[in-house]
């Protein structure tokens, strides 16, 4: 077991001079002046762990992400958003527009009663929103709500958020609109018959990171966030990519979410949820991952073959974690 006192810094102060600045769109084109201002001074940039020389570059009002092209000498603004832009929408948001493969199989009560769908989707990027809705929107709504409550005092989410109607009003639309549809589409999504709990998991092969979530998702949120909680959502979100990164380098399973609504919690239900994907990882000898920031949840995960790597705290006043490693069982 590993020990991670605390987590490296996870941006980079970024400082280009004699660089041309240019938009890829001219939408993008009153960024320029700003970023170049910032680059020959010095600006706080995350690099992008999946594309070399690609940043996330925090400006006043704002993130932009950048290609740094150094034969061309040329920094490409590749897009931006701002909390301005983040505008309520009554449309419930699926990823990608293509027919996805693979089938939705329900398990029998006297097995788990659990519903799980599987997804062979391997894209290298993960896709931009699309304005449409999904046939099973309802179905989102109520497991979305379960997870909400099920996380609403969960301490990386009361750090990341600490207002608790903030957390009410962000955590729906972010397991209905952005986690549940990720997990869909590059993943395994499994819920209950009643859909009072789910498990959300990227799959093996699939590049995930926080980063590229958030840039996809963020302009969509119809919730503002005040700047320091959105600049801590990203902070939290990109250390953590770090970590797993550090712990399992090969293709692996993702726990990217977990949970069951709080009055109908038991270790039997949990289990039941998570067992498709243990089983599917075994069967394709693939180790899973998952971190928790809740200890007393480190008993149920190793009840299941996990075992904590490492041990960490998020800087800054932020809670402890255990990241935990899976082999596969033969």
């Amino acid at each position: 077991m590993g020990l991670i006192s605390t987590l490296e810094p996870s941006s980079i102060s970024l400082h280009i001079q004699d660089y041309r600045v240019t938009p890829l769109n001219p939408s993008l084109g009153a960024r320029t002046r700003q970023l170049e201002r910032e680059l020959r001074r010095g600006v706080q940039a995350y690099p992008d762990l999946q594309r070399r020389d690609f940043y996330d570059v925090e400006l006043g009002d704002g993130w932009t992400y950048i290609h740094v092209h150094h034969d061309a000498r040329t920094v490409f603004i590749v897009s931006y958003f701002g909390l301005a832009s983040c505008n309520p929408s009554p449309i419930t948001r699926d990823f990608g527009t293509e027919q996805r493969e693979g089938s939705v199989e329900e398990m029998s009560p006297e097995k788990s009663s659990v519903t799980y769908e599987k997804t062979s989707r391997r894209n290298s990027e993960l896709p931009q929103f699309k304005r449409m809705v999904p046939a099973d929107a309802s179905r989102f709504e109520l497991v979305a709500d379960a997870l909400s409550r099920s996380f609403q005092n969960e301490p990386r989410i009361k750090y990341t958020i600490p207002d608790e109607q903030v957390r009410q009003e962000v955590l729906p639309y972010f397991f209905r609109s952005i986690a549940i549809p990720v997990s869909r589409f590059y993943g395994q999504f499994s819920t209950t018959e009643t859909m009072d709990g789910g498990a959300l998991w990227i799959g093996p092969g699939c590049p995930f990171s926080f980063q590229r979530l958030f840039r996809s998702a963020m302009p969509e949120t119809p919730i503002t966030l005040r700047w320091t909680g959105v600049k801590r959502c990203v902070e939290v979100g990109v250390q953590l990519d770090q970590v797993r990164r550090r712990l399992v380098r090969k293709p692996h399973w993702y726990l990217m979410a977990f949970g069951v609504e709080p009055s109908r919690e038991s270790e039997a239900l949990r289990g039941a949820l998570i067992e498709p994907v243990l089983a599917q990882a075994d069967s394709d000898a693939l180790p899973c991952y998952v971190e928790t920031f809740l200890e007393r949840a480190v008993p149920f995960y190793e009840a299941r073959g996990f075992r904590v790597e490492g041990v960490g705290n998020i800087p800054d006043g932020g809670p402890n974690f255990w990241a935990m490693i899976r082999t596969p069982r033969r």
